[in-house]
């Protein structure tokens, strides 16, 4: 396939669109053979930002269109984001405030600090109207790669069980802005129907964005409220970088192995 190829998408100022783009960008990292950390990373990012568009961009409630252009080119992808909402260039976004010392951190300013550490390269210009903001993710592309993402593995999975007085929540696919809220809908069922020790299993997610790391802080001091906790197992690999990128990981009671977690709690 002749590079460089670009991938044209429209979509609303609707959150519930991301998941349209989040199936197009899964659609040229499997035609490009794109690795699967690069595309995970791509796409944590991609939601960062056009996410940001949604929520900020605007000041009124109407409908706007924000085009996303995705170029696969013979070192990588390049998505080039078009709103003609109000002027935001990510490249200036402050740096996150430090928690005070005993103190849960807040997500806010998370999402566009990991997108700095999960792209090669953000650039932005001011055209007319339009904000036009760039993301260069570098990469090997080739044939369809045996190791690409499989959409349908993307997809939010959850399924709940109980070890004696533990509810787990085994969680797999991807969580980002598009379905945290079912996440947090979930949990917080969980929480009213008067669970005390909820563990979350992360061993199948693929990836997770700053709507979830917001879904998991908001849970937890709901269950504390409740006298309740939530306590995590499974954070490993790619989601653990991602907890690390976010400063988040000491926000949360951490145990390696779901057995590990059973042992202790």
């Amino acid at each position: 396939m002749p590079l460089p190829q670009t991938t044209l998408i429209v979509i609303r100022n609707n959150v519930a669109d991301l998941a349209a783009l989040t199936t197009v960008m899964e659609r040229v990292g499997a035609e490009h053979g794109m690795p699967e950390k690069s595309l995970f990373q791509l796409q944590v990012a991609l939601d960062e930002l056009v996410s940001n568009v949604i929520k900020y961009a605007w000041p009124e409630p109407n409908a706007h269109d924000i085009e996303i252009r995705i170029t696969a080119r013979h070192d990588g992808i390049e998505v080039e984001i078009i709103d003609d909402g109000r002027m935001f260039d990510p490249r200036d976004a402050p740096k996150r405030d430090k928690s005070l010392t005993g103190q849960r951190p807040r997500p806010g300013g998370v999402g566009v600090q990991m997108t700095k550490q999960l792209v090669d390269g953000i650039d932005y210009a001011r055209v007319g109207n339009r904000n036009h903001t760039t993301l260069t993710k570098l990469c090997a592309l080739g044939p369809v790669a045996s190791g690409g993402a499989e959409m349908n593995k993307t997809a939010l999975r959850m399924e709940d069980s109980h070890a004696g007085p533990v509810c787990i929540l085994s969680i797999g696919g991807r969580i980002d802005s598009g379905n945290a809220a079912d996440l947090l809908d979930r949990l917080n069922k969980l929480i009213s129907s008067g669970e005390k020790t909820i563990l979350l299993d992360l061993k199948e997610v693929l990836y997770l964005t700053s709507a979830a790391f917001r879904v998991l802080l908001v849970a937890t001091d709901e269950a504390e409220r409740n006298a309740a906790r939530v306590v995590l197992c499974g954070v490993a690999g790619q989601v653990r970088e991602l907890f690390e990128m976010g400063g988040l990981l000491e926000a949360f009671t951490v145990h390696g192995s779901r057995e590990d977690a059973l042992a202790r709690l």
